[in-house]
């Protein structure tokens, strides 16, 4: 790699916010939304992709006054998407106007980090190493207490291109999260860690 293309990249790793925007995808299809739980960060953002039936997102304020702010489009058959960025932190319930019985879901947005450290006391989480990195590079993580965690790779346009665990984890015993990126372009990605006690997040660059 040019000399000035790496200087590049790790000047990109030392200036980049730490936070990602994120596209979440919601299909809707024989009479549900999928997910019908959905948690996501203030700025990101949830599409809707109607794959069957005549449907709609009803998330408006006057259907659901507790909602921070409103959201919806107009029911219409399919195939169709719908996309709205959530600014503000709280609850959004939604349905299909059409079908407010069967499909009902609910959007809850959290205010996202601003910090890289943000561990509960006695859990720890080491690199990535090494960092910048060529073909692989890992994490290690040891829980203060068991619980599930989902480890994922976004770039840096939000979008998920791998995810290195998802599920329980004991205490005390350090597990170490592996990315070997077979197709991934160099640059920088963010590797969101999402336990039930914590959400912290890491800078890593790719250099190919």
């Amino acid at each position: 790699m040019p000399a000035v293309r790496y200087l590049l990249l790790l000047a990109a790793f030392v200036a980049a916010p730490l936070a990602a925007q994120t596209t979440h995808t919601v299909i809707v299809r024989d009479f549900e939304f999928d997910p019908a739980d959905l948690t996501i960060e203030t700025g990101d953002t949830v599409v809707w992709e109607n794959e069957q039936g005549f449907h709609n997102v009803n998330g408006t304020t006057a259907t659901f006054p507790d909602n921070p702010e409103g959201f919806g489009n107009a029911p219409a058959g399919a195939p169709w998407t719908y996309e709205f960025t959530f600014t503000t932190p709280g609850d959004y319930d939604y349905l299909c106007d059409v079908h407010p019985v069967q499909m009902q879901a609910v959007v809850r947005v959290e205010t996202p980090l601003s910090v890289e450290d943000d561990l509960p006391p006695g859990t720890t989480l080491v690199g990535p190493t090494p960092n910048p990195f060529r073909d692989a590079t890992g994490l290690t993580l040891a829980l203060a207490t068991p619980e599930a965690v989902r480890v994922a790779v976004y770039d840096v346009r939000g979008r998920e291109v791998a995810v290195l665990h998802e599920g329980a984890l004991p205490s005390g015993q350090p597990t170490t999260f592996t990315w070997v990126p077979p197709a991934a372009r160099s640059g920088l990605y963010v590797v969101r860690i999402q336990g039930e006690t914590f959400r912290t997040m890491r800078k890593v660059v790719l250099v190919r």
